[in-house]
């Protein structure tokens, strides 16, 4: 449902109507189970070094200062 530049969406089972974003969606990342804390590094680390967003990264982040191997 589109109006007036406004998009509603749901994320992760919930209304996000009140709620708002403004910027850009570069990448969208899904799976279809929970992920494991190691599983979940790895793809933070993946997505920081592809960004360029490592400075985000907790300093004892296991990617802060090298990718995810593949």
């Amino acid at each position: 449902n589109s109006n007036n530049n406004t998009v509603e969406y749901t994320l992760a089972g919930y209304d996000t109507s009140s709620f708002s974003f403004a910027g850009d969606i570069a990448e969208v990342v899904i799976y279809d189970s929970a992920l494991s804390t190691s599983d979940r590094e790895s793809v933070e680390g993946y997505l920081a070094h592809k960004w360029g967003l490592t400075a985000q990264l907790d300093v004892s982040h296991p990617y802060k200062t090298s990718r995810p191997l593949a």
